[in-house]
């Protein structure tokens, strides 16, 4: 990322994408225009693979100027919510389809984390690989120690290991590291956050998740680590807003399966069976949802008296994960009050799901 002052030369030169690819050192480059009529301001924003002079991306935004400031604050979020999936995505691509035998710790990385959100079993134990690859050739490289980290998580929450203790073990060890490396990173702190609250120390896992948005007011991993955090901790009405929040500020998320899904969450803490359906739903209906996401969905469809469609997400459950039981719930999430566990078990067998 370059800071504004290096692109301010260009402002008002027509110049092309390549020619600041090149000046700058940068793949990516965002651009703009700004008129106003009146009281409203037409913003007109693109990306550009700039070393390809291929546009990812591109979307207009009309305001009334009642508070620039405001507007401003608006435009800032939405962009940077709209760029960050785009370049992964981008950058993804690239990583996959890069020779293995020249990639860098970048594209390790990059590639590690395309594998890490298609939530499957195998592909987390290939990011795990690709995130050593990437540590073992840069050690001061923090982001694939976060992205390792989170990986453990993952094979927590997701039930896909065996030896818990020593999975969270490596998580904390990770994430720890990540956070020494660079700690103004916020998806490190995010993801410590995370591992925190998977070994069930709540204040911590809190504490780090709120420093993760403090580093970076925009980041949607960072506020929904304080919304998963706050939920598990008992104070469901408190995370409605940090995960409402996640999703604004990426609305097209890789993540956004599992921000749905814990949205759901806290909405069956709440008794609102209603709100959490089509949170599950939403979860359910992305490329990269999960079993979660449709347990979710079963639970919530049942409490709403739905029973055929509550069985017939039951079945797809099934599908997903064929040795799903409802002790799945007490072994992989951290609950603060036995309640809440027993809130979702109670449901899970009122679907004779198996214990």
């Amino acid at each position: 990322m370059i800071s504004r002052s290096s692109s301010f030369g260009y402002k008002g030169r027509n110049v092309e994408p390549k020619q600041v690819s090149h000046d700058l050192g940068v793949r990516y480059v965002v651009g703009g225009s700004v008129r106003r009529s009146g009281n409203r301001v037409r913003i007109g924003v693109e990306l550009v693979d700039a070393a390809n002079a291929i546009q990812l991306w591109s979307a207009n935004y009309i305001r009334e100027l009642e508070d620039i400031f405001d507007v401003q604050d608006q435009i800032v979020q939405t962009i940077v919510g709209a760029v960050e999936p785009e370049v992964t995505a981008a950058e993804w691509a690239r990583a996959r389809h890069a020779p293995v035998n020249r990639l860098d710790a970048w594209d390790q990385y990059r590639r590690g984390t395309w594998h890490l959100y298609r939530f499957d079993r195998d592909d987390i134990f290939v990011a795990q690989e690709c995130c050593q690859a990437a540590m073992a050739r840069d050690p001061n490289f923090a982001e694939p120690c976060a992205a390792f980290a989170y990986a453990c998580h993952l094979m927590l929450i997701f039930d896909y290991v065996t030896d818990r203790e020593r999975t969270l073990r490596e998580g904390l060890d990770a994430a720890r590291g990540a956070v020494q490396l660079d700690d103004r990173d916020s998806f490190g702190h995010a993801i410590l956050g995370r591992l925190y609250m998977m070994a069930r120390d709540y204040d911590l896992a809190i504490a780090e998740t709120q420093m993760a948005i403090e580093r970076n007011p925009y980041s949607p991993q960072a506020h929904f680590g304080l919304g998963f955090a706050l939920v598990v901790a008992g104070r469901s009405e408190d995370a409605l807003a940090p995960l409402l929040k996640a999703v604004k500020l990426s609305p097209r998320d890789p993540n956004l399966a599992s921000y749905g899904t814990v949205l759901a969450t806290a909405h069956l803490m709440l008794g609102q069976p209603a709100q959490a359906a089509e949170w599950a739903r939403t979860a359910t209906l992305q490329s990269s949802s999960h079993f979660i996401a449709v347990m979710h969905l079963a639970v919530a469809l049942n409490d709403l008296g739905d029973k055929v469609r509550a069985q017939k997400a039951k079945e797809r459950l099934l599908v997903l994960k064929p040795d799903f039981t409802s002790s799945y719930v007490t072994r992989c999430w951290p609950f603060r009050r036995q309640a809440d566990a027993n809130r979702l078990v109670k449901s899970l067998r009122k679907l004779r799901l198996p214990d």
